[in-house]
């Protein structure tokens, strides 16, 4: 299911007893080794959540020639998979502050603890 950062209390509360991972990626051109990934993804918990590096990300990381895929593409491509249950695309632009800051924002919402 593709939400949005406002959904993710819902999602947590939905999912109150069972363990959400939380990884992220571009995810363009999906090929086997991204689907090698989600699958070991999986491995470590009950729920696989997905931060999707928005355009504007992947434009700043990669060049302005990606992504090739848009975001909105490719969070459909990853919810069509059957490892993954949630895809949201990363609202934070360029500045590495704005991502920490959304990023932070994001594990607080999911009630999830880095260690």
């Amino acid at each position: 299911m593709i939400v949005t950062l406002d959904d993710l209390p819902s999602v947590r509360e939905r999912h109150s007893s069972q363990k959400l991972v939380l990884t992220s990626g571009t995810f363009d051109l999906l090929h086997v080794g991204h689907l090698d990934y989600l699958e070991s993804v999986k491995k470590y918990g009950d729920i696989v959540v997905v931060l999707l590096s928005g355009d504007n990300r992947v434009k700043a990381r990669k060049g302005q020639e990606r992504p090739i895929i848009p975001d909105n593409d490719r969070a459909r491509i990853l919810d069509s998979l059957r490892v993954v249950d949630y895809v949201f695309i990363d609202p934070s632009r360029l500045s590495p502050d704005e991502a920490d800051a959304v990023h932070s924002e994001i594990l607080k919402r999911l009630h999830l603890i880095i260690m």
